[in-house]
């Protein structure tokens, strides 16, 4: 390869681009004043690396012992990277996150193989591995792992003086997707979050955390489409420090809670600030309340049996069982928000508020609720407050029937709407702007072999084999003009991930004063002549009243139009600056997070999928955004789906070489196991480019392929052939998304680099082409009420067992009768449903009886309903396949099977904690939410209704229809498969946006500090944590506080109108067609399958051909 090393011209630009493109690396090696170098530790033990002195000897200690040992000049185990599996599919990058970056490697015996990790001198993980006999029995691993994980909590907690801790199980599913592919995904599921203090025994904690483990495993597979257990991966036992200095001694109430003398705040000067708080509740004192001597006397009047002091949360429990005392306590950060509620009061009622001041934390008594949490308003009247969101009634009537529902959710501070904030509508007039700057980057990396311990086959199921280490990036800046600012930069090295964040900031610098800049406007006669005659605004499109101002490209200086004062005000260029990078959630995030923590001057901020997945991390300008979250496919395929024309930065980059460039390359990800790969000088062989992620072996042609593309560009080493390959990757990812981005400017006028996933954009898509005004619901009740009819799609199986006689097939008999198994899809299921009336406004409780049953499916009123449901036993036989009305319904242990209850006996596993369901049955209905549509159509097939409880009316529209035809129709104009595949999902992507379940949300903290560390975990609000690397950790905390502003009845419509189509086909059809010749094998939400007894059912689908899509139903030519 031809080279030339050319000096930076400015602070953000790489070298010159001779030849094909090389970049010279020389520029970039400076250490730049922003970053820390840190010094490394080494346990001579173990190899575990440290940046701290302390905590080397701090694992020492607690691994080792204290025994220093010489270091053996062998090679050490390195960080665990790939667990090998067959996949049928293309290659995808292996989430690193699952790899840690410093690990010890223990096989202590056939039941005993870990891995452990530690960070900040707080957080530990101890990861347990399976062996082959329990690989793919959930139950049997838990059960064989309880000893082994109690006895790892009582050390920790025995090291630690007290730990909170929990438990993290990762698991690999497979499903068939056709007879010759399989598709995998992992999940993970977690116990929830217990404190073990130095005293108590953790066997019940354990059993506990591993029945939450395996209920929410099964419900991931009730609620997947045909996920089965392909491997168990491995348990984690999480563990952080946890010392309790909560609830100690005295701290002076934050001003807005003392002012409105409803706290009594005792000034204690010992860790019983939770004991005086109780006994000044049961022994009020007349004065001076705030004096701990005024409740000496009452000390023991209390059994304090294993309560320890400071008092932490998770001993409030026992205390009240012992006392017969009922305690509700709430935090305070900024706002009152609820920490742990009561199940049941009792006749000895105490509210705490926990407050705090740095490390320290101090139980304060409330002596009057309704006064504390009372906002001032002119009423003075008394209140009702809900412990469980902190919302008023004014009623205890009201208050009680709301708390029905209430109880059943998370315990958080909920605001609903104002009546100023309760419309929805499209304002986001910024996204029509296109982002001027965006860059695409995309890394490589080496797979370092691990130098381990043979392991055992006979209980060894899999074992770390690689660690992937970035080797090298790529990254190119594309401008407002849609061309590349400057050829792309190019970098490889074992730092580059930090070369790679500090080049960032100096694009940063070099972009954000040019989008600040605010060129003059030119402003001719005739923009003058259609200032004054403009009639509607330019941007909102509204009509123009007295408050007309001139709006202009601040890039530019061109005039754009007249426009209402706000909105110019509002029409702003994004500040922010994209970095989109194909897989970046759940690959690319990992390896820039090891980097990130090392710039301690800038802000970062993320937002969260969880503890170890980031939709999107921003730092500082730099926002990091995954175009997987909008074109859900493989680069390769995103490629093939674009013609050459389209291919615009790759043409003008590689200029008369770039017909060779158009598709993404192969290349040996499994060959490049060191850096010295690099200065090889010539291409490895055929066998060195197998993918043993995929098990699948390069193909001749693309061999080939990568052999024309090192002649062509004249290729002198590995390395050119590492940095060629790169710089395709982001100038063909560029292309892709910059395709993407002209194509919803031109038919949604929205940019998506204004946001991070594909159902945001189809959202802010949808709401500007419809123009819809949709009102928030402001009333809890109304939302709760909406939320508690929300059910997703049956997913069943109704008979096991089925046997086709198909004259078509080998197999056929001609003695007996013919049968077919016949598997139906429903074509778009939910488009179909997105274009029928929904609720928009007018939400209100009907006080009179409603006519439902004669209301037509397209009026304007339509209604929601809460009712109680008569399943008639005549109907149970004909119904019993496919019951009507699915229930959410909580299943008990009594309901389990005798066969399940002796599993559980024989493991000695404690009995199955309720769960919930979704649940066809026969069942009469208590309290039934649902769509009138739906309960017309259940009454027409048998149902009765035996009392009408609540009615919530509404105005309603085909208000998405216009959106989802209009895809529809441009899906069939297009063109290109690219074309097609984005009208598919923004079709799709929509419905997800109406069904966002905001309590799912978390708050995560990214963690640098070993104090910080600390505090988060001494938090009531802690839930868990991901060690990222020895010096960053994030915890995710959950929200104490929840704003409702989701049109959720919107996703409720669209749930229970997609049924209707589903029970119609099966009992207007099938039922009517061939009654009991038809048995339901099983249903998965939008698809049915049948066992059939008829003569020829490709006959009968063809005299009915107007329920079937027949498009390619051509019976003669397939058999």
């Amino acid at each position: 390869m031809d080279s030339t090393n050319t000096p930076l011209q400015n602070p953000s630009s790489a070298a010159g681009f001779p030849g094909w493109g090389f970049i010279s690396t020389d520029q970039l090696d400076s250490p730049s004043e922003n970053v820390t170098t840190d010094p490394v530790f080494s346990c001579s033990s173990c190899s575990d690396t440290f940046t701290l002195r302390s905590s080397l000897k701090k694992h020492e200690r607690l691994r080792h012992g204290n025994k220093r040992q010489r270091r053996d000049p062998s090679p050490q185990p390195g960080p665990s990277g790939l667990q090998p599996g067959a996949d049928t599919r293309k290659r995808q990058r292996r989430d690193p996150s699952s790899q840690p970056s410093s690990s010890t490697l223990q096989s202590d015996g056939p039941q005993r193989r870990r891995r452990f990790r530690a960070a900040l001198n707080t957080f530990e993980v101890e990861k347990i591995f399976p062996t082959p006999d329990v690989l793919q029995d959930l139950l049997l691993f838990l059960n064989s792992k309880e000893k082994e994980v109690t006895e790892i909590l009582e050390q920790r907690a025995q090291e630690k003086w007290g730990i909170k801790c929990y438990l993290n199980c990762k698991i690999r599913f497979v499903r068939e997707v056709s007879e010759t592919e399989k598709e995998y995904c992992e999940a993970f599921f977690r116990s929830k979050n217990e404190t073990c203090l130095l005293k108590e025994s953790p066997v019940e904690k354990v059993k506990t955390g591993f029945v939450k483990i395996q209920t929410s495993c099964e419900e991931f597979q009730t609620r997947g489409s045909g996920w089965v257990i392909d491997a168990i991966l491995y348990l984690e036992v999480n563990t952080c420090t946890y010392h309790p200095l909560a609830a100690s001694s005295f701290i002076p109430l934050p001003s807005a809670i003392a002012k409105k003398r409803a706290v009594i705040n005792i000034k204690n000067t010992d860790n019983k600030c939770f004991l005086w708080c109780v006994l000044a509740a049961l022994h009020p004192a007349t004065t001076n309340p705030q004096r701990v001597s005024n409740y000496l006397p009452f000390v023991k009047s209390l059994n304090l049996d294993k309560i320890t002091f400071p008092t932490p949360l998770s001993q409030i429990d026992r205390f009240e069982k012992l006392n017969n005392i009922s305690i509700n306590v709430f935090g305070f950060e900024r706002e009152v928000f609820p920490l742990k509620i009561t199940s049941a009061g009792k006749e000895k009622h105490i509210n705490l508020l926990l407050i705090s001041d740095g490390d320290k934390q101090h139980y304060a008594l409330i002596k009057n609720l309704n006064c504390l949490l009372h906002d001032l308003t002119k009423y003075e009247g008394e209140k009702f407050y809900c412990n469980f969101c902190l919302h008023r009634f004014w009623t205890e009537e009201g208050l009680h029937n709301h708390q029905l529902d209430c109880r059943n959710h998370k315990i958080q501070n909920i605001r609903m709407p104002s009546e100023k904030e309760k419309w929805l509508r499209f304002d986001k007039h910024r996204f029509q702007l296109p982002v001027p700057y965006v860059i695409y980057a995309d890394f490589e990396c080496i797979l370092e072999k691990i130098d381990t311990c043979e392991m055992n086959p006979h209980i060894s199921s899999t074992h770390p084999v690689s660690k992937h280490t970035p080797c090298g990036f790529a990254y190119v800046v594309v401008g407002p003009d849609g061309e590349m600012i400057r050829p792309p930069t190019v970098y490889r090295r074992e730092d580059a991930v930090i070369q790679f964040l500090k080049l960032l900031i100096e694009e940063e610098d070099w972009i954000l004063p040019k989008i600040r800049e605010v060129k003059p406007m030119v402003f001719t006669p005739a923009d003058h002549q259609k200032f004054e005659t403009a009639m509607n605004c330019s941007i909102c499109e509204q009509p123009l009243r007295g408050d007309k101002v001139r709006d202009h490209d601040h890039l530019t200086g061109v005039y754009r139009g007249a426009a209402h004062n706000s909105c110019n005000f509002n029409f702003q260029i994004a500040t922010h600056i994209p970095i989109i990078m194909h897989n970046l959630k759940n690959y690319d995030s990992h390896l820039i997070m090891h980097g990130i923590g090392k710039f301690k001057d800038r802000r970062i901020n993320c937002i969260p999928q969880n503890t170890e997945k980031f939709i999107s991390i921003s730092f500082g300008s730099l926002r990091f955004i995954d175009s997987l979250q909008f074109l859900n496919a493989s680069l390769e395929k995103l490629v093939q789906n674009l013609q050459n024309h389209q291919l615009h930065l790759s043409n003008t980059f590689y200029k008369t070489k770039a017909e060779f460039m158009r598709r993404k390359g192969c290349y040996p990800y499994d060959y490049f196991d060191s850096f010295s790969k690099f200065t090889e000088t010539s291409l490895p062989p055929q066998s060195a480019f197998f993918n043993s992620l995929t098990n699948e072996p390069v193909s001749d042609d693309d061999y080939q392929y990568a052999q024309r593309i090192w002649s062509i560009f004249n290729l002198q080493t590995l390395g050119d052939f590492h940095d060629l390959y790169v710089t395709s990757d982001v100038l063909l990812l560029a292309d892709v998304f910059q395709n993407f981005r002209k194509l919803c400017l031109q038919f949604y006028k929205i940019d998506p680099s204004h946001v991070y996933t594909a159902p945001g954009l189809a959202w802010q898509a949808c709401l500007r082409m419809t123009d819809v005004k949709l009102e928030l619901l402001t009333d809890i009740d109304m939302h709760l009420f909406v939320e508690k009819g929300i059910r997703g799609g049956v997913a069943m199986i109704s008979h096991r067992f089925a046997s086709a006689n198909n004259p078509h097939l080998p197999n056929y008999d001609p003695t007996s009768p013919n049968s077919f198994i016949m598997y139906w899809d429903a074509n778009n299921l939910y488009g179909w449903a997105m274009s029928q009336h929904l609720p928009t406004h007018e939400f209100s409780w009907s006080q009179e009886p409603v006519d439902y049953l004669n209301t037509p499916d397209d009026s304007d009123e339509g209604y929601i309903l809460e009712v109680d449901l008569e399943y008639p036993p005549e109907l149970h036989h004909q119904h019993n396949c496919y019951p009507l009305a699915p229930e959410k319904t909580t299943v008990n242990h009594s309901e389990y099977s005798n066969y399940a209850k002796e599993i559980l006996t024989r493991l000695n596993l404690p009995k199955c904690k309720p769960s919930m369901k979704l649940i066809p049955n026969l069942r009469n209905k208590e309290k039934y939410v649902i769509h009138y549509r739906n309960l017309k159509f259940y009454v027409k097939l048998g149902l009765k209704v035996t009392k009408v409880h609540r009615i919530l009316k509404f105005q309603q529209s085909d208000w998405l229809k216009n959106y989802i035809n209009f895809n529809t129709e441009q899906r069939q104009k297009a063109t290109t498969n690219f074309e097609k595949d984005l009208f598919k999902l923004l079709n799709n992507a929509v419905f997800g946006k109406t069904m966002e379940n905001l309590r799912n949300r978390v708050n995560i903290d990214l963690v640098t500090e070993e104090k910080r560390g600390k505090k988060l975990v001494a938090s009531p609000t802690f839930e868990s944590f991901q060690i990222i690397t020895e010096d960053l950790v994030s915890v995710q905390r959950h929200k104490t506080s929840l704003f409702l502003n989701r049109p959720i009845y919107v996703g409720f419509s669209i749930l229970d109108i997609s049924k209707i189509l589903m029970y119609d086909f099966h009992y207007n059809f099938i039922k009517k067609t061939y009654d009991n010749r038809a048995k339901l094998l099983f249903t998965d939400t939008d698809s049915l399958c049948y066992h059939i007894h008829t003569e020829d059912v490709y006959k009968d689908i063809s005299e009915h051909a107007e329920l079937f899509d027949t498009a390619n139903f051509i019976p003669q030519i397939i058999f």
